[in-house]
């Protein structure tokens, strides 16, 4: 099992499917997308938030952190609740500060386009927060764990960074159980964030802990890289579009290329730096 910090775990997923039917719903997209993606890329820009006249872009690229957080919802404090508001992404993920911007932004109703990269923090709850989302070509979208959900999970977690010794020092239980005062906002600020659009939180947990193992049990490709080049230092999940659509609620999305996403597909980096990407057995997805 691999952990991150406070995240769990780390994968990306994909399944065989029928290819969608290509929506027309995407006039916002082509109204918008080429003035937000020259806005948000250009060298010159002062700031990741731009308004007009009931309209605004934001902008989170790179890694999502205290600073770009504090900034975007600082900044578009000032916007209405009827705005209409478009975020961009591009970032392989960030800290907890993620799920306080996306409810944050949440209120605005926004619309999303992710061009690159959309994994980890961004997946878990920017995407998940967003009322419409397009995903342009070529774009890697990737879950791999989150904060703990409760308490006793909080804990858990907790027991296994301290080599299974919670109670073997009362310093590090009564700091343990301050640090879950402090973690339980998030927690249920996130439990909002996955309400906005019913989306199930399992992507995020379970389901990368089912697929990662699964995976690692029935493909010998996936155990010899993981055995014989330094192990994985991280991995994320990709679930196909119809699983994302039919399983856990992310209805939302549309994307420019659904071949791009048409298997479950997990993904991985090894320690001596190599990425790996495998099509996760059809026996592990029919079994989560």
């Amino acid at each position: 099992m691999i952990s991150v910090g406070k995240v769990f775990l780390v994968a990306t997923l994909v399944t065989s499917c029928a290819m969608p039917e290509k929506t027309t719903q995407i006039d916002w997209v082509s109204e918008y997308r080429e003035e937000i993606e020259s806005y948000c890329n250009s060298p010159i820009r002062d700031s990741s938030v731009y308004s007009r006249n009931g309209f605004g872009f934001v902008c989170i690229i790179g890694p999502i952190n205290d600073d770009l957080t504090t900034e975007i919802i600082e900044s578009t404090a000032r916007f209405r609740n009827n705005d209409e508001i478009v975020v961009y992404v591009d970032t392989v993920g960030g800290n907890e500060s993620a799920i306080e911007l996306a409810y944050t932004l949440s209120r605005y109703d926004y619309k999303l386009i992710a061009k690159n990269n959309c994994i980890s923090a961004c997946a878990n709850y920017i995407l998940a927060g967003a009322r419409r989302a397009f995903v342009a070509n070529n774009t890697k979208v990737g879950w791999h764990g989150g904060i703990p959900r409760s308490k006793s999970e909080y804990l858990e977690t907790s027991r296994i960074s301290l080599g299974g010794n919670l109670d073997s020092s009362i310093g590090n239980e009564d700091a343990i159980h301050e640090g879950w005062k402090s973690l339980e906002k998030l927690v249920r600020i996130q439990e909002k964030v996955f309400e906005i659009n019913s989306v199930d939180p399992a992507i995020t947990y379970e389901s990368f802990d089912h697929v990662y193992r699964c995976t690692y049990d029935n493909s010998e490709a996936f155990r010899t890289v993981v055995e014989n080049d330094n192990g994985v230092q991280s991995a994320y999940w990709s679930p196909s579009f119809t699983l994302l659509r039919d399983r856990y609620g992310f209805d939302m999305i549309t994307f420019e290329n659904p071949g791009e996403f048409q298997r479950t597909k997990l993904n991985v980096v090894t320690n001596s730096g190599r990425e790996y990407s495998y099509d996760v057995p059809l026996g592990c997805v029919n079994t989560i």
